[in-house]
């Protein structure tokens, strides 16, 4: 019976060993399948992301190759076969411009610096479109610093709309959200210090406008700078709301001097409501928190195509993003007319492919403005003096002192 029992027990540990090497080699097997798993899924996601970039670097190339036909249409005039392909709209724009030579299946390979093809990603952008007309105008403004845009139009048009304060671009709140200027109890049209101004509110806009009537072509003199047709509104936010219907698109101000008749015109700073939702909304069109609409009085019009309307922005008390609209008589929206072309290319590395949308700003090919006259950190000296001398000859007195 002893050893019978001894027997017995024998077998039942033998089993019990049999089970844990089974499931030991099941858990190692799990596991060394489960390791595999996410070592693939990190390669795949790795190549992935490198063949993600490498179609971003080759929408990139297209872009470049989007600014040089731009600039050949550019030097050459209207009758430049880049001018054309440009205005045909097509995907083959970058070659129908001459800028590379051919297609291959298609589409523009992209090459090494070596200037063999690159074959190990297979690169190449496939559409290629440039829009030198353009809805509006995108921008970024640093605090104190000025921005010349100029307002070269495709069709007349009497008003400017001006958007600025969006979430995410330059500018952007603090906090995340956006809230009411503090003035520190001081009236309306007594701007506070820098210090005393919220730092998630938006910025107030200076806008300087010279907006001449003369047709493409004409010129104007000095004395026509001292009319209504250069002008100054200081936009300042008012304060928030949380209803995004607070922004008016209608809300308009009319441009002019408090010197003259012009109804509306005015030194004072200009109230514009913002909106909460519309800044916390977003987007790539919508989303600005802040916006108003300046208007030429008595149905005066800046012509097609002028190369004299400017309109100079100046950002106050912190950096801000803007974008700019024209409108004619009507409220319809008039193109920019080759300020700020689009450029929209699709580039592909294997089989993975890349949108980019970018604007080139022609206007930085306008000379820099100077923000001030002088600038000086300690006293200035000046010297008046009147003369009957027609060449205007000084008496040659000068300051006796330093100014304290």
């Amino acid at each position: 019976m002893s050893k019978l029992w001894h027997k017995t027990n024998q077998i039942e540990r033998g089993a019990v060993s049999l089970f844990i090497v089974i499931f030991s080699a099941l858990l190692l097997t799990v596991l060394t399948i489960g390791f595999i798993r996410i070592m693939i899924k990190e390669q795949q996601q790795a190549t992935n992301d490198d063949l993600s970039q490498s179609a971003y670097d080759s929408a990139v190339a297209g872009v470049e190759d989007g600014k040089r036909a731009i600039r050949k249409c550019l030097d050459g005039g209207a009758t430049d076969p880049a001018c054309t392909a440009i205005s045909l709209g097509k995907c083959d724009t970058i070659v129908n411009a001459g800028v590379v030579p051919s297609l291959t299946a298609g589409e523009t390979v992209i090459k090494s610096s070596g200037g063999s093809e690159s074959t190990s990603l297979n690169q190449a952008y496939t559409c290629v479109k440039v829009d030198m007309n353009t809805d509006d105008f995108y921008t970024g403004v640093a605090k104190d610093q000025s921005k010349m845009i100029p307002l070269r139009a495709a069709k007349l048009f009497s008003s400017i709309r001006i958007h600025w304060m969006h979430k995410g671009l330059l500018g952007q709140s603090e906090a995340g959200t956006l809230e009411s200027p503090t003035a520190a109890g001081l009236g309306f049209d007594a701007l506070p210090q820098e210090k005393d101004w919220n730092a998630s509110a938006a910025s107030l806009i200076r806008a300087q406008a010279i907006l001449p009537t003369v047709a493409p072509g004409g010129s104007i003199i000095q004395s026509d700078l001292d009319t209504s047709m250069v002008s100054t509104m200081f936009l300042r936010p008012a304060g928030v709301s949380a209803a995004a219907g607070s922004i008016n698109p209608s809300m308009t101000i009319g441009l002019g001097r408090a010197a003259n008749s012009d109804a509306g015109a005015s030194n004072s700073p200009r109230p514009v409501q913002c909106s909460k939702d519309e800044y916390a909304a977003g987007g790539l069109e919508s989303g600005y928190a802040c916006n108003a609409t300046l208007s030429l009085n008595g149905g005066a019009v800046v012509p097609a195509e002028s190369a004299l309307a400017y309109l100079r922005l100046t950002s106050l008390y912190r950096d801000t993003s803007v974008r700019i609209e024209l409108l004619d008589a009507s409220g319809t929206i008039v193109q920019f007319m080759g300020v700020q072309p689009r450029i929209d290319s699709t580039g592909r590395a294997s089989n993975v492919f890349r949108r980019v949308v970018s604007r080139i700003n022609l206007a930085t090919d306008s000379p820099a403005y100077p923000e001030f006259a002088v600038d000086v950190t300690g006293s200035l000296c000046k010297d008046f003096y009147v003369t009957a001398d027609k060449d205007g000859a000084s008496s040659g007195a000068t300051c006796s002192t330093a100014p304290q």
